[in-house]
């Protein structure tokens, strides 16, 4: 990637950050795919698009941004130095458990139990790592804490 394609990823990351901030998601989404689709092996958009996503509740399409972004994160792909690579994929496990915490939650009285003790079981699971991954991280040691995986 070039210097002038690298100052025009961050100035829309920038301006993505600012505009999510302020409460304008449509604009946050649109800089967000154009970060994607100049540099798709970026983690930290996907994520910024999976917290949008989860806010609107489209779980699935936030669940595969968070999955995609793990995997980015977890082959060494970080692209902002705010966070300990630990710290940041501790936050996406702990993302992904939210997610599929919701998922479940949403269909505890449903008739499909094995559906249920599916996200359930995967909730406990990216909580869990989350945990593993950065110990002091609150969210997911709370997480980690309150959900256990069950059997079906």
């Amino acid at each position: 990637m070039s210097e002038s394609e690298t100052v025009l990823l961050e100035e829309r990351w920038r301006r993505a950050m600012q505009a999510r901030q302020g409460g304008d998601h449509g604009e946050a989404r649109t800089l967000l795919s154009e970060i994607l689709h100049t540099e798709p092996r970026l983690a930290e958009p996907r994520l910024e698009l999976a917290l949008l996503d989860t806010e609107a509740g489209r779980h699935e399409d936030a669940a595969e941004h968070v999955t995609l972004a793990i995997g980015i994160l977890e082959r060494g792909g970080q692209w902002v130095d705010d966070l300990e690579p630990h710290q940041l994929t501790s936050f996406a496990y702990n993302l992904l458990g939210e997610i599929r915490y919701s998922q479940a939650e949403a269909i505890a009285t449903a008739p499909d139990r094995d559906r249920f003790h599916r996200l359930w079981n995967q909730a406990a699971d990216a909580f869990a790592t989350a945990y593993e991954l950065d110990p002091e991280n609150p969210d997911a040691k709370r997480n980690a804490a309150h959900v256990r995986r069950v059997e079906n």
